[in-house]
């Protein structure tokens, strides 16, 4: 029997972001800019290519920034970041989707 240690850390640490997102709060500022926070997270996201000048755009995806209680750069940070980029994401493709 082999065991992934690495997919396993992976599923344990979906299941620990799983529930701090359980109780976010989502608000839309305008078109390309949405800010996530709970209790333990505050994240903020801005689409890179409304507001980057013409040279950088495509390089960047987001600005912004995301204050929690992982190190910068742990694998719980840059997985909790990811997470989070996708809902603003979602949140800014719905609101342009439906209204």
């Amino acid at each position: 029997m082999t065991i992934d240690l690495e997919n396993k850390i992976s599923l344990e640490n979906n299941a620990e972001i799983n529930t701090l997102l359980k109780r976010i709060s989502i608000e839309k500022l305008d078109d390309v800019t949405v800010i996530i926070h709970s209790k333990n997270i505050s994240f903020s996201f801005t689409l890179a290519n409304a507001v980057c000048k013409d040279e950088f755009k495509d390089k960047y995806r987001y600005f912004g920034g995301l204050q929690c209680n992982y190190e910068v750069g742990s694998e719980m940070y840059i997985l909790l970041e990811k997470r989070l980029c996708l809902v603003a994401e979602n949140v800014l493709t719905m609101a342009t989707t439906y209204c």
